[in-house]
């Protein structure tokens, strides 16, 4: 094994047997600790660098630890250029962020108050997007801080990438296998009697529409049939008159743009709906924000998009509003790439209506 990591690193034994030269190592590397403890951090350190690159290829990333890559006198100089590389590719697009602290990982150690047990027709599985678990886990934290004061039950099932990024790159085998593991879990979530709730909408249009046709199995067609867009969902308990319509901090002026995967739904502005219950004056704008998934984000499309979006933008500077709302999170991108506002996922307004402390 020595052998071949000296190989990778362009050095050779020179007839030298392994134990000799580990000997010679430890006596130029004084304060190195030899022992059974370290051996273990060593390959837990390993494990770890492998996981990160198994995870980042699952999202099609393609990646590989540096110190298999280049002798370790050049990984210093090979992370800086990939930075240096990254910055001029992005230089113009606005990235999103990445917490350290994921939804999931917020939502298992949290501290759940003590309540009385929800009716059966009030528990909701959470289906929370990449871009929740990743980029925006306070969407999340609002989401459950709304359902919960409405007297909902939320669970978070076991679930993955919806598959539309895959979807949209061509990658069908690998959606297709993204479909299957979630369409399992999320179908177990709707026979214990919960409804499978979705604050994106590319990921609830996913779930409803391309499921069944992409996998065509029963728990396909049996979570596409009981998934809710989160504000579908909050609509359907106003009209049985289950939401709490009492807001003590209601926004004023909002400009609300209806993503294009809420249209494809055909359900109506069911958002700007709720959002004027708090007493908001909400104008809804029905105008692409042009990133189209994937396409946008790519540099050689980037002024296209922005020249695309420009309408958007214009619509929202001339409608003076004091908050912009949208539930897609790359329409909030693009909102403020090209106007500085910062757009929020509605949830989050109705959250703040509501008087909800909510971290990010």
């Amino acid at each position: 094994m020595l052998d071949e990591v000296a190989s990778f690193e362009h050095r050779h034994l020179d007839g030298r047997d392994p134990e000799s030269y580990v000997a010679q190592l430890h006596d130029a590397i004084e304060d190195v600790k030899w022992c059974a403890e370290n051996g273990l951090r060593g390959y837990q350190l390993t494990y770890g660098i492998a996981y990160i690159r198994d995870f980042v290829m699952d999202h099609l990333i393609l990646a590989e630890s540096f110190e298999t890559s280049v002798p370790w006198s050049q990984v210093r100089s090979l992370c800086d250029g990939v930075k240096e590389r990254v910055r001029k590719e992005h230089k113009d697009r606005k990235l999103p962020l990445f917490h350290r602290e994921t939804f999931s990982k917020w939502f298992d150690q949290r501290r759940r108050s003590a309540a009385p047990a929800p009716p059966a027709d009030l528990r909701i599985a959470l289906f929370t997007t990449c871009s929740v678990e990743y980029n925006d886990p306070g969407t999340g934290k609002a989401a459950v801080a709304v359902l919960e004061k409405n007297g909902v039950d939320v669970s978070l099932p076991g679930q993955r990438c919806c598959g539309m990024p895959y979807l949209d790159g061509g990658a069908v085998k690998e959606a297709k296998a993204l479909i299957a593991d979630n369409a399992k879990s999320l179908a177990q979530a709707v026979r214990e009697g919960r409804e499978i709730v979705v604050p994106g909408p590319t990921c609830s249009y996913m779930l409803k529409q391309e499921y069944p046709w992409l996998d065509g199995s029963e728990d396909a067609n049996l979570v596409a049939a009981h998934t809710r867009d989160l504000f579908e969902y909050l609509a359907g308990l106003h009209a049985q008159g289950r939401l709490d319509t009492h807001f003590p901090q209601a926004p004023r002026k909002i400009a609300y743009q209806l993503p294009c995967h809420l249209k494809a739904q055909n359900m109506g502005t069911r958002s700007a709906d709720v959002l004027r219950l708090t007493g908001a004056e909400v104008e809804t704008m029905e105008r692409c924000s042009a990133v189209d998934g994937t396409w946008g984000m790519k540099k050689e499309y980037f002024e296209l998009s922005m020249k695309l979006a420009d309408p958007l933008f214009k619509h929202i500077e001339a409608a003076r509003p004091d908050r912009v709302a949208t539930d897609c999170p790359l329409a909030a991108l693009q909102i403020n790439q090209g106007t500085g506002r910062a757009a929020e996922h509605p949830i989050r307004i109705l959250a703040s209506a509501y008087g909800l402390e909510v971290e990010e």
